[in-house]
């Protein structure tokens, strides 16, 4: 397990390449969206989103990295 703030972003990127994965992390929508990493409903709504977008992409057999602070 990595602590936290300390490589799990490094982490889901290699498994990401390696994998040949789509990697979704809810913190760099919110930056690309330009809204408050720390607004929780939106972040919901960002989490809702990914996961659902996730879902889709591994149905049609797209390897998934989700990144979300677990």
């Amino acid at each position: 397990m990595w602590p936290a703030g300390r490589g799990q972003d490094h982490l889901a990127r290699e498994l990401a390449h390696a994998r040949r994965a789509v990697r979704l992390c809810p913190d760099d929508w919110l930056d690309g969206l330009d809204i408050d990493l720390w607004d929780g409903p939106a972040r919901g709504r960002v989490d809702l989103l990914l996961w659902r977008l996730g879902r889709e992409l591994l149905e049609i057999g797209t390897s998934v990295i989700l990144e979300s602070g677990f």
